[in-house]
Parts: C-alpha cells; sequence; structure tokens
C-alpha cells in the first residue's frame, strides 16, 4: 500500500470501488456512507464546480478535506496523520467530481437533442395539410350510395364506385347483401388509401413539468424550529448559461440543488450532519408496514431525489407550491 506526499504520489487513472478500499480501508457499506457524506459536502461547498488538474487546486481540496474530517465517518478521520487514507478521500473526490461532469454532459446532450427533436417537429406540423373531414362525413346524408361488392356480374357502374366509403347514417334496415357490400368497400378503401399521416395530437413533444413553474415557490418546514422556515422561488434557481438566450420553457434539470442547499442552510440553519431534508408523497400513496400502514417519507440526500419529489408535486398539482419537512435524523 503506497504511503507518499498525496501531492506527488502517483494515484491510479481509475478510482474504481477496489481501489478506493484499497487506499481507505472500511467495509462497502462504510464507503458508500463516505461517498454520500463527502458528496454533500462538496455540494454544499461549490466544490463539483471546481476542476483540480493543478497542485495549487489540489492543494486547496486537501486543505478542504481536512477541515472537515469531524464531519465524515470516523474511519476516514485520521487522514490527517495518514497519507494513504488521504490518497483515497482525494481519490473519491475526483471520481465524485467525474460523476458529476459526466452526468451534466449527459444532461446537457440529452436537452439538445430534446430541443432539436422539437425543433424538427414544429418544422414538420407547419408544412403538415390541414385536416378535413373524411369523405363519409362529407356525404350528403339525403343521398347515401349503395357500393356492391365487386364480382363476376358488377357492371361498370359498381366498379366505379367500388371505393365510395359506407356513409355515417346508413340505414341499418338494407338488406344483408348491401351490408356485405358495406363491408367489401372499406376493405377495398383501406388497401387503395395510403395511411394518413399522424395527426398533431398525437406528437409528443418535451414541455416543462408543471404550466407555471417559474411561479412557483420551495417551501421548506422546519419542524425542529418553528421560527426558521424557508421559501424561495423557483426562478431564483434557474440556472440560466446564457442570458442572451433565456430558456422559455425551463425543466428540472435547469434548476440549482447545491443553491437551494445554501438557501436552506441561510434561512433554516440546516446542518446535514444532524438534520435531514424530507418529502412526504400525498396520502394515497402508501407502503403497507404490517400491521399497520405508514406514510413513505423521503430523504433528500441527492439532486435526483429532490428533482424527483419536485417533479410529483408539481405534477400532482401545478398550482400548489412543493413543500419540504426539515428533521433530526
Amino acid at each position: 500500500m503506497p504511503n507518499t506526499h498525496i501531492l506527488n504520489s502517483p494515484r491510479p487513472r481509475n478510482w474504481n470501488q477496489k481501489t478506493l478500499a484499497s487506499y481507505l480501508g472500511g467495509t462497502p457499506k462504510e464507503l458508500s456512507e463516505l461517498k454520500n457524506a463527502l458528496t454533500h459536502l462538496m455540494q454544499t461547498h461549490g466544490k463539483l464546480k471546481q476542476t483540480f488538474k493543478s497542485i495549487a487546486m489540489r492543494t486547496e481540496l486537501k486543505n478542504f478535506l481536512e477541515s472537515n474530517l469531524r464531519i465524515l465517518p470516523p474511519f476516514v478521520q485520521d487522514a490527517t496523520s495518514n497519507a494513504t487514507r488521504m490518497d483515497g478521500l482525494m481519490g473519491m473526490a475526483y471520481k465524485i467530481k467525474n460523476e458529476y461532469v459526466q452526468q451534466s454532459r449527459e444532461k446537457r446532450d440529452s436537452f439538445v437533442e430534446m430541443a432539436t427533436t422539437s425543433d424538427n417537429s414544429d418544422s414538420n406540423d407547419n408544412e403538415e395539410p390541414e385536416e378535413s373531414e373524411p369523405p363519409s362525413q362529407q356525404q350528403p346524408q339525403s343521398q347515401p350510395q349503395i357500393v356492391v361488392k365487386e364480382g363476376p356480374n358488377s357492371n361498370n357502374n359498381n366498379n366505379t364506385q367500388q371505393n365510395a366509403p359506407e356513409p355515417a347514417n346508413y340505414n341499418h334496415n338494407h338488406n344483408n347483401h348491401n351490408r356485405t357490400s358495406g363491408e367489401g368497400s372499406a376493405a377495398a378503401m383501406e388497401e387503395s388509401h395510403p395511411a394518413e399521416p399522424p395527426s398533431k395530437r398525437n406528437k409528443i413533444s418535451p414541455r416543462p413539468p408543471g404550466p407555471d413553474i417559474l411561479a412557483r415557490n420551495i417551501w421548506v418546514l422546519n419542524e425542529i424550529d418553528h421560527t426558521k422556515h424557508g421559501l424561495c422561488s423557483i426562478q431564483e434557481l434557474l440556472r440560466n448559461e446564457d442570458p442572451r438566450n433565456p430558456n422559455p420553457a425551463p425543466q428540472l434539470a435547469d434548476l440549482g440543488y447545491d443553491h437551494w442547499i445554501n438557501i436552506v442552510q441561510a434561512h433554516c440553519g440546516y446542518d446535514f450532519t444532524v438534520h435531514r431534508l424530507e418529502y412526504r408523497p400525498p396520502a394515497n400513496i402508501n407502503i403497507i408496514i404490517q400491521p399497520r400502514r405508514l406514510p413513505i417519507t423521503v430523504p433528500m440526500f441527492t439532486q435526483s431525489q429532490w428533482r424527483g419529489a419536485m417533479n410529483s408535486q408539481l405534477q400532482t398539482n401545478p398550482t400548489q407550491d412543493p413543500v419540504f419537512y426539515m428533521v433530526y435524523q
């Protein structure tokens, strides 16, 4: 196991689970808890948006980790005097940063793809002819045309009328021969006419989770201290990378989770080491715990959980503000 200076020591090119375990020690469960705590710590302090390619930035990261060892799991709190363990902590921080960059890139590519698809759909919509009534609805009701199925004895008039559709108000008292003829004309019409293009109503285009997402606020009800509740607007969390080209239909992926955590810290005194933010689904969503039913509570440990809870609330009732609760862990 290497035991060299943290900034100049040779490090693995790929920090996988096995390598991290060899540097950090601990069980898989402890490593998972460490990763969650370190991810939250880096999100809260904006470290996921920094790069660590230079020695100066790696030194800053090392100092940051040393100053926050007390809030990380106990099995890594000796990293100040254990260079190998500090190597492992740095490696886990690099891995978390790389995963964040990869997720951001995938979301950006997905947004560009959806925008391109939407533009193409709009272009096709403009070129699509207006829908007209089917021929059967345009026939005068007072002059129904009885279509005779083509057979050996059919005349020229029957051949001419073979493709005419059956009128919608056809009298059901006609004889069986005429009803059979109507079925034959429908089959002939299916064979002779190509399928119509899908209507605009059947097209699926990306849309925001609610019609008034930017008009909504996010509440945090502090059940520990009722004098420190949190409130901020969703619009305040919007990350607009290009002010010259604002996004007219923002998605939840455009909202800054880290910014929201900072606001909750300022408003409610939130400390992730002792507090928990949770979402409580509607009463009609329950999990069965014998011998009684208990409501689900979803802790907000990750960005994806937060966005999922936001989406659930905005889809359930787009006119109500999303609400979260702060409790003790």
